[in-house]
């Protein structure tokens, strides 16, 4: 019998991290799901920590393709009727799959669903909730401007993603926000309002490294979105040139190239004059007075980067 969820955890080099996420889904209160951990050509110990937990884990090791590579061959593996992402450093919560069930019971016409994701540190403290987006009929447009699903909690229909093709590692590391903006075009997206995912929050792995390929890759994004809706209204063309070069803003800042931030921000509302959020980082990098006086709770609150924990 074929199992509702197939659960797909790509890993590199993770071994420290991958028992910790493979426990996390072997406690979900709902049974009925496989494993596949596809190693994406690690060089630790991975597989030897892996070994224990036998037949319960389907393991798959191939040479190094990207994160895109690893989940599409653990998507073309898998058997069940829904695909369960997670990440090798995050974790779900033992109810998870249980109340993604219950979702799909009421609502089997949704293409996609994800749940809001707590924040922690390496050290295991909560940092934050990060609360998602579902604005219904209009996910698609309000996903354009920005990535609300949390790959660690997201739960594609398989059939709609087959329909809508593979990940595309040429816009990595962007691959899976473009993903969901292809479901979402063509199928309902629903949150379940609810943190039922542990994200770590890693500040050396994040947008600090390799500035620039994150700052291309969205470019490459946008280019692509572009073109491949052509129905997009000026005004929604508008609004995500103008979300792009936000997040263009905040991956500078996160790697302290405070110029190149506050140039980003500077098109942003140029774009889209009444963009609040590109208005308060403009401001904060325009005077450094008040970057300096911003309460410390604050600065953290903006991801500022001597606010990082």
């Amino acid at each position: 019998m074929k199992p509702l969820f197939s659960v797909i955890i790509p890993t590199y080099n993770s071994a420290s991290k991958i028992t910790r996420a493979v426990k996390s889904v072997l406690a979900q209160t709902f049974k009925e799901y496989e494993i596949w951990v596809i190693d994406d050509g690690s060089t630790d110990e991975t597989r030897s920590v892996l070994e224990p937990f036998g037949t319960q884990v389907h393991y798959h090791y191939q040479a190094n393709q990207g994160v895109a590579g690893a989940r599409n061959q653990g998507a073309q593996y898998a058997s069940g009727a829904y695909l369960a992402f997670l990440d090798a450093d995050d974790w779900w919560y033992p109810e998870k799959l249980e109340r993604v069930a219950q979702a799909i019971s009421a609502a089997p016409e949704v293409g996609l669903f994800y749940s809001q994701v707590d924040f922690f540190n390496e050290a295991g403290t909560k940092l934050w909730t990060y609360r998602s987006e579902d604005r219904g009929s209009r996910n698609y447009h309000t996903l354009l401007q920005r990535d609300f699903v949390l790959t660690s909690s997201a739960v594609a229909k398989t059939d709609c993603l087959t329909q809508m093709g593979r990940f595309d590692g040429s816009v990595s590391p962007c691959e899976d926000w473009d993903m969901w903006l292809r479901i979402a075009w063509r199928f309902p997206i629903r949150l379940i309002p609810e943190p039922l995912v542990a994200y770590e929050y890693q500040v050396t792995g994040s947008l600090t490294s390799g500035t620039q390929r994150w700052v291309q890759a969205h470019d490459r994004l946008l280019d692509k979105v572009m073109t491949a809706d052509p129905d997009l209204t000026p005004p929604l063309r508008r609004r995500m040139r103008a979300a792009i070069a936000y997040r263009k803003g905040k991956i500078y800042l996160a790697a302290r190239e405070d110029a190149s931030a506050l140039h980003a921000f500077q098109e942003a509302l140029r774009l889209r004059p009444l963009f609040w959020e590109s208005w308060l980082y403009w401001s904060v990098l325009k005077s450094r007075l008040l970057r300096k006086l911003l309460p410390q709770r604050i600065k953290y609150a903006l991801r500022l980067p001597e606010a990082q924990p």
